[in-house]
C-alpha cells in the first residue's frame, strides 16, 4: 500500500482528495444521483442506425437477388463481406420484420448444414 494514499475512497487528507473521490477516478454519482450512460448509449445507437439500415437493405437485396434458391448465413456473409456474426444478426431482423424466412437445409464450407434464408415476396407470410 503507498502510505500516500492508503485508499482512494477514505483519503480526505490531501488536497486534491475529495470524499470518496480521486483525480483519477470518476464518480459514480453525479451530484448524488448515480450516473447514467443513457445519452452515450442512444447516441451510439442512433449513430450506428444509418449503418444497419443500409447493411439490412443490403442483406435484403442479395437475399432477392439468389431468389428461391435463397442463401445460408455464410453464402450471404461472402456476398457482403463481412463477418458471418454481423450477417446473422441482420438474418434475424430480417425474419422478425417478416422480410425473409427460413427455407430447407445446405452445407457450409465446414460440412454442417444451416438454414437457407429467402426472401419473402409481398404477401407471403414469413415464419417465426
Amino acid at each position: 500500500m503507498n502510505s500516500e494514499h492508503p485508499r482512494a475512497d477514505d483519503c480526505g487528507r490531501h488536497a486534491h482528495c475529495t470524499t470518496n473521490t480521486h483525480p483519477r477516478q470518476q464518480s459514480l454519482f453525479v451530484g448524488g444521483e448515480p450516473a447514467v450512460a443513457s445519452e452515450t448509449r442512444r447516441d451510439a445507437y442512433q449513430a450506428a442506425q444509418p449503418k444497419l439500415t443500409g447493411r439490412l437493405a443490403t442483406a435484403l437485396d442479395s437475399l432477392r437477388a439468389a431468389g428461391p434458391r435463397g442463401r445460408t448465413r455464410h453464402e450471404l456473409a461472402e456476398a457482403m463481406e463481412l463477418p458471418l456474426q454481423s450477417v446473422c444478426s441482420l438474418a434475424l431482423r430480417l425474419r422478425r420484420e417478416g422480410l425473409a424466412r427460413e427455407s430447407g437445409k445446405r452445407s457450409t464450407p465446414s460440412g454442417s448444414m444451416a438454414a437457407v434464408l429467402v426472401a419473402c415476396d409481398d404477401g407471403e407470410a414469413a415464419d417465426e
